[in-house]
């Protein structure tokens, strides 16, 4: 595969000027620079029109890929952000510590409390139990056999 020179934009305007100039003649310059006439006449005619641009290098044409990608990746995150921002103004406590419960593992529950507005404190809350079921556990638990002496305890 035959490997194309580049030449900067600098390279080219200074031929051109030099051309023009009357310094050197366009064979003179093709003839030492190892370039055909007909590319410097085409170097002339953008300069002419207006359109001689300097064309970015490979690595910053890759550069430029990578940034256009992100820029795209992070208008997309700000949209999923937004669409969380307003729809968790919708969402109870409960349904919100629901959805930190569930992406704990992509987020982790700080960043996910964050996101949706609630403290941490909020999410590991678990209520005491009320008196009645206090109760009845502690009820169960005194009848139970004892382990040491197999008997059966009794209510208190």
């Amino acid at each position: 595969m035959k490997k194309y020179r580049y030449y900067p934009l600098e390279f080219k305007l200074r031929l051109i000027q030099e051309i023009e100039s009357g310094l050197r003649s366009k064979a003179a310059i093709a003839r030492e620079e190892k370039i055909a006439c007909s590319l410097i006449d085409h170097w002339q005619k953008k300069v002419r029109d207006g359109t001689l641009v300097d064309h970015p290098s490979a690595p910053d044409r890759q550069l430029m890929k990578e940034n256009d990608w992100l820029k795209k990746k992070v208008a997309e995150q700000a949209m999923e952000i937004d669409l969380l921002k307003k729809n968790r103004r919708v969402l109870s406590t409960h349904e919100k510590v629901e959805w930190v419960h569930r992406h704990r593992a992509e987020y982790g529950v700080t960043k996910g409390c964050e996101i949706m507005d609630i403290c941490t404190s909020t999410y590991y809350y678990k209520p005491k139990k009320s008196r009645a079921v206090r109760g009845f556990q502690d009820a169960q638990l005194r009848c139970m056999p004892s382990t040491e002496s197999g008997q059966v305890n009794s209510i208190i």
